[in-house]
Parts: C-alpha cells; sequence; structure tokens
C-alpha cells in the first residue's frame, strides 16, 4: 500500500524506478521525478502513478522527451478509452487522431492545428460529453516566452469549503450543457483554425443531464463538476426543472466558489518536452494568451472518456425522457 504526504516529497520505490512525488505549494498537484516514460512502464510504477493521480489531482513531469506513441502509452495507463480528436475538423496529429494539435503555426498557408486567439477563461474539458470526461493529457513540444502556464483550480476544495446549507441543496443537482454551442464559439475565435460543426451534427451532440457534484470512486470527496456557460437546463435535488435564471445564478455561484479564491488557484509553468496530466472531474483549468504572431506553440492534447456517472434517483423519477 502505497502512502503519499501533502506537504514533503514521497519516493516510491516501483521495480527498477525510485519515483519521487514533489508537492506543488498549491493545494493540490505534484511534480514527478526518477521515471523516464520513454521506456515501458512497471505495474508497480503504473499503480503509483494511478494512486498519486488519485491523490494530487495534477501531475507534472518536467524533462521527458516524448514520442506521441509515448505519450499515448502513458494516457492509457489512466485511462483506455481516449476520445477522437479528429471528428472530421483536421485537428488531430497527422497519423494520430486521438491527438489534438493546438497550435498557432501555419504551414503552406494552411493551419496545422487548433488555435484560439483569445485564450480560454476557466473550464472543465468536454462538459456535455457523453460520458463525462476523465483525464486530460498536455505535452509541451514548443512553448512561446510569454502566456507559459496553465491555471488549476481544485473543484473538490471548493466544495468542501461551501456552507453545508448549499451543499444539501446542490448534492443531487443536475445540469445540461449545450457542446454545439460550446464548438461554435471556439470556431468563431479560432479565426480560421477550426471549422464549426455543421447544422447536419446537431443531432449527434444532444445535451446531456450531468450531475453538478461528483463524488471520487477511490477517495470518497465530493467536487463540483459545472460550469457556467452554454446551459440548456438545471434540475434541482428533488429532480424538479429550475426556472433558467434560477438555475444559472446557482452555477455561477459554484463556478465563483471554484475560482474566485485566491488560494484555491495556482499556476503549471511550461517548458518544452513537458507532459500534464489532471483530472477533469476535480479541478478547473484556464489557458492564458500569448504572443500568438510573434511567437510559435506546438501542443499535443488528449482527453480520456468516462466511466459514466450515474444520475441521481430523484432526477431518474421526475424525468423519464432523459436521452
Amino acid at each position: 500500500m502505497q502512502t503519499f504526504a501533502w506537504n514533503h516529497v514521497t519516493t516510491i520505490e516501483a521495480g527498477d524506478d525510485r519515483i519521487e512525488f514533489r508537492p506543488l505549494p498549491a493545494p493540490i498537484g505534484a511534480e514527478v521525478r526518477g521515471i523516464d516514460l520513454r521506456k515501458p512502464v512497471s505495474d508497480a510504477a503504473a499503480d503509483a502513478l494511478r494512486t498519486a493521480f488519485d491523490l494530487y489531482d495534477v501531475l507534472v513531469f518536467p524533462d521527458q522527451p516524448l514520442s506521441p506513441d509515448d505519450e499515448m502509452r502513458v494516457m492509457h495507463l489512466l485511462h483506455p478509452d481516449i476520445a477522437d480528436a479528429d471528428n472530421g475538423w483536421g485537428l488531430n496529429l497527422p497519423g494520430y487522431p486521438k491527438i489534438l494539435l493546438l497550435s498557432n503555426v501555419v504551414a503552406e498557408g494552411e493551419p496545422i492545428g487548433f488555435h484560439n486567439k483569445i485564450g480560454m477563461g476557466w473550464h472543465i474539458d468536454g462538459v456535455g460529453w457523453d460520458p463525462p470526461t476523465y483525464a486530460s493529457s498536455l505535452f509541451a513540444v514548443e512553448v512561446p516566452p510569454t502566456g507559459t502556464c496553465t491555471w488549476f483550480a481544485s473543484s473538490t476544495l471548493a466544495y468542501d469549503l461551501l456552507p453545508d446549507a448549499l451543499k444539501a441543496q446542490i448534492d443531487n443537482m443536475v445540469a445540461s450543457y449545450d457542446f454545439i454551442g460550446s464548438q461554435r464559439w471556439l470556431a468563431a475565435n479560432s479565426e480560421g483554425y477550426m471549422d464549426p460543426i455543421p447544422d447536419s451534427e446537431i443531432p449527434n451532440y444532444p445535451p446531456i443531464p450531468t450531475p453538478v457534484v461528483l463524488t471520487h470512486p477511490r477517495t470518497g470527496r465530493k467536487s463540483l463538476f459545472c460550469i457556467n456557460s452554454n446551459v440548456v437546463e438545471v434540475w434541482d435535488g428533488e429532480g424538479r426543472s429550475m426556472p433558467y435564471d434560477d438555475g444559472v445564478a446557482v452555477l455561477n455561484a459554484l463556478h465563483d466558489a471554484v475560482v474566485g479564491n485566491p488560494h484555491n488557484c495556482f499556476a503549471v509553468p511550461w517548458q518544452a518536452n513537458q507532459l500534464v496530466l489532471w483530472n477533469n472531474r476535480t479541478t478547473f483549468h484556464s489557458a492564458p494568451e500569448y504572443d500568438a504572431e510573434g511567437s510559435r506553440r506546438v501542443f499535443h492534447q488528449m482527453t480520456g472518456r468516462g466511466p459514466d456517472i450515474p444520475l441521481p434517483k430523484t432526477l431518474e423519477r421526475a424525468c423519464t425522457t432523459l436521452p
């Protein structure tokens, strides 16, 4: 049984590896040293990484000159079901349909990947997916001189700090989101780097009801899994559809609880050949703007789907026509 510490370095002997987990100066997260992810990971090391991921939520692996195949192998340690990054939009790394290519680079007059020129506010990858996302990975190939960090916030700590009355109000609350609206916003702000989903594809992306509060299957801790944009509908703890403005007001308050507390937010600086893994079900994250015209940025991203999240029984009884 592996024992990890929050306030000092934890060293785990795993096969031929002596892995160090160094807690970040933040509420969550750890830097990982002592393992070469270019090599096959032993069962003991894989167990240590999975346990650390459950406890720290964000794992930072500096100095890992990985190939795309290495990246996929590491991601598969956490989740076997990696979402397809292509979806017909041509945004994946050539030859790797699971790897989303994030870049401002233009080659022969054509963008090589997806680029959002205005940065990203606080969000969770893939809200509105069915099933909702789990782990995400981001690998730095080329890092610009500005905007070289990703911000994270713990939605678990944010839940812990809520008043008991608010916890009781939201524990069985459910919300659904407009994935099409989110994707089209990204496309509109990509200045040609992404095409909007065509109308013919809209039926394939219906709003999916998702619990606002999740319980971690292994740690038992609760976290907030909700955003305050592209909201379609909100159901209260009794399974009743809420007036739209009232439901969004609750989501706004929960969003502020996660990202409005400066002690709950921290930045992970980037360097080339760094891999970061995070849990979408226990964290929010945000990408700052950078000098898109005067520098190059190339990153690889993957997102794991599932496992399924069961809906509260109150909503199942009240809404018999849910997709």
